[in-house]
């Protein structure tokens, strides 16, 4: 398995929040997704044999745990999963 990671800042309204979600994953039998706060910052990454294959998969889904996954990074990044990397 490979893996791609990016990395953003965390919206300013979270750096205040120290309570916020600080973690979000998504799976299925051949990737996963997931990303964290570290500070500042947010990582996101995606695991999987081909992960810019994954990646596509999962910006292109609408499965309601991917769903939840994107708007999970949406809401700490203000931005969408496929502009991070």
């Amino acid at each position: 398995m490979s893996q791609i990671v990016a990395t953003a800042p965390l919206r300013l309204e979270h750096v205040r929040y120290p309570f916020a979600p600080m973690t979000g994953a998504t799976m299925h039998d051949d990737w996963f997704a997931e990303a964290h706060r570290e500070g500042t910052s947010v990582v996101v990454s995606v695991t999987a044999g081909d992960p810019r294959q994954a990646l596509n998969q999962l910006t292109m889904s609408d499965d309601p745990m991917d769903f939840l996954f994107k708007d999970f990074v949406r809401s700490l990044t203000g931005l969408e999963v496929a502009t991070l990397f």
